[in-house]
C-alpha cells in the first residue's frame, strides 16, 4: 500500500509540473501577442507617412495668392481662379461687374474747380453754375475773367465751355468769335481734353493747360 501511495504521488507531482510548464508557455505567448500589438499600433500608416515638416506647412500656411486668371467670362460677372504661391492651393471667386457711376449735371454744378498746378500767380479756378453759365479766373495777375455758357452730355461725360471773345481779323478789324474748352468729367474732377477744345487763342489767355491735366472741386 505504501508503495502504491508513493507511486501515485510521483505521478501527481509530474502532472503538476507539466501544468506549470503549459501555463508558463501560455503566459509567454500572451505577452508576445501583446507586445506585437503595441508595436503595430505605433507603426506609421499611409495617412501618417507625410513628413512632419510638410504637415506643419499645410497647417500654418498663410496663403499668398497670385494675380489670378479668368476661367469663365460674362457680361454681368466673371469667374476668377487664384493660386497660393506657397502651397499651391486654388480658390475660385465670382467677380461682379459694377457699371460706372453715372454723373449727371446735378453732380457738377454749383462747384468751383481748381487747377492742379499753379495759376497766373494764384489759383486758376472754374465755377460751373446751375443756370447753365460759368466763370473762370486764371490768377491774381490776370486782368481777364472768362465767362459764357456750358453744355454737358452724360453719355460720354463731356463738359464743354463756350466763351464769346473778340480779336483782330486780318484787316485789323475787331471780330467776335466763340472759343470752347472741353473736359471729361469724373467725380469732382474735370480733365482737360485738348482735342475737343477750339482754342482760337492757343488755350486760355495766360495759363496753357495740357491735355489730361485736372481741375479738382473744392
Amino acid at each position: 500500500m505504501i508503495g502504491k501511495d508513493i507511486h501515485d504521488k510521483l505521478e501527481f507531482d509530474e502532472d503538476c509540473d507539466i501544468m506549470k510548464r503549459l501555463f508558463a508557455i501560455v503566459l509567454v505567448m500572451i505577452l508576445i501577442v501583446s507586445m506585437c500589438s503595441c508595436i503595430d499600433s505605433k507603426l506609421p500608416t499611409d495617412e501618417n507617412k507625410q513628413p512632419q515638416s510638410e504637415k506643419n506647412n499645410e497647417e500654418i500656411c498663410e496663403h499668398i495668392w497670385d494675380g489670378g486668371i479668368e476661367v469663365e467670362g460674362g457680361t454681368d460677372a466673371y469667374l476668377m481662379e487664384y493660386k497660393c504661391t506657397v502651397c499651391g492651393e486654388k480658390e475660385q471667386h465670382i467677380i461682379t461687374i459694377i457699371p460706372p457711376y453715372p454723373i449727371t449735371e446735378d453732380d457738377i454744378v454749383n462747384k468751383v474747380y481748381v487747377y492742379e498746378k499753379e495759376g497766373f500767380s494764384g489759383d486758376f479756378t472754374i465755377e460751373i453754375k446751375a443756370d447753365g453759365t460759368f466763370t473762370y479766373y486764371e490768377g491774381m495777375l490776370s486782368s481777364h475773367i472768362g465767362s459764357g455758357e456750358w453744355t454737358y452730355t452724360d453719355t460720354d461725360r463731356m463738359l464743354t465751355l463756350f466763351e464769346k471773345m473778340v480779336r483782330l481779323d486780318e484787316n485789323g478789324n475787331w471780330e467776335q468769335f466763340t472759343q470752347s474748352y472741353s473736359f471729361w468729367v469724373e467725380e469732382d474732377t474735370l480733365i482737360f481734353v485738348n482735342k475737343g477744345s477750339d482754342n482760337g487763342l492757343g488755350n486760355f489767355l495766360y495759363v496753357k493747360v495740357k491735355d489730361g491735366e485736372k481741375f479738382f472741386a473744392r
